[in-house]
């Protein structure tokens, strides 16, 4: 019986999250009429110039959500799905969320055609609350089609599916996750982790100060962000592939 009341506190917890979440958050919906592109950044690693981290980000084409950054243009209030539709025809787009295939455990890079599988990172090392680390944050980056098919500084070359987007670096005093890379094969079990790099966590999650120009650093999120933005656009909680150290 204890047992029982001790889960159904969690789970009214959990809901109750979910709910402030949901109200914290608008989905830009899919439909034919409507303008669906946005920048998938939650993958990106970056570059800082003249203290902005600039990011290169994947160009996508469905259903996202962000936080609203609500605002009021010409008397009319107006949020981040505004902003996207308005970027068609004016040369930007902005930097929302969708779970990204590839740190999903069903995805295979064989035959998923998004390059190489990732997994999420959660950093938190002890030290933290007392030295932050940095990451980018991009919800909400400003993104110039401009610099599609280019080579951009710190970045190298910009793809056709590619673009980059200006977000600032952000200190994190508390746990945050970041994507990286994943050497084992669809649904293999991570065994001491075997199927994650300690190299690149040691490195992006270890970033305690940056250079006004030439820190290299990941997009970053608070943990546990990501699932719960996933599960609020997909209507499920994502299966993902998972280091920590």
């Amino acid at each position: 019986m204890h047992t029982l009341k001790v889960r159904q506190v969690l789970e009214l917890i959990l809901l109750f999250i979910f709910s402030l979440a949901a109200h914290a958050v608008v989905k830009c919906p899919t439909a034919s009429t409507t303008n669906n592109g946005f920048a998938l950044c939650a993958t990106a690693q970056c570059w800082t110039l003249d203290g902005v981290s600039y990011c290169k980000c994947n160009l996508m084409n469905e259903e996202s959500i962000s936080a609203p950054f609500n605002y009021t243009e010409g008397g009319t209030m107006k949020d981040v799905c505004d902003l996207l539709v308005q970027g068609v025809t004016n040369g930007f787009t902005i930097s929302t969320y969708a779970t990204p295939v590839t740190v999903l455990k069903s995805y295979d890079p064989a035959t998923g055609g998004q390059g190489p599988a990732q997994a999420l990172y959660t950093c938190n090392e002890p030290g933290y609350s007392l030295k932050p680390a940095y990451s980018a944050q991009c919800d909400g980056g400003v993104c110039f089609t401009s610099t599609t098919n280019t080579d951009f500084p710190g970045l190298g070359h910009i793809g056709s599916s590619e673009i980059v987007c200006s977000c600032p670096p952000t200190p994190n005093k508390r746990a945050f996750q970041i994507s990286g890379p994943w050497s084992c094969a669809p649904g293999e079990a991570n065994r001491g982790n075997k199927c994650c790099d300690k190299k690149f966590y040691t490195q992006f999650c270890g970033v305690r100060s940056i250079k006004k120009t030439g820190t290299v650093m990941a997009v970053g999120s608070t943990a546990g962000v990501p699932v719960i933005l996933s599960t609020l656009l997909d209507g499920q909680p994502p299966l993902l592939n998972s280091c920590k150290f």
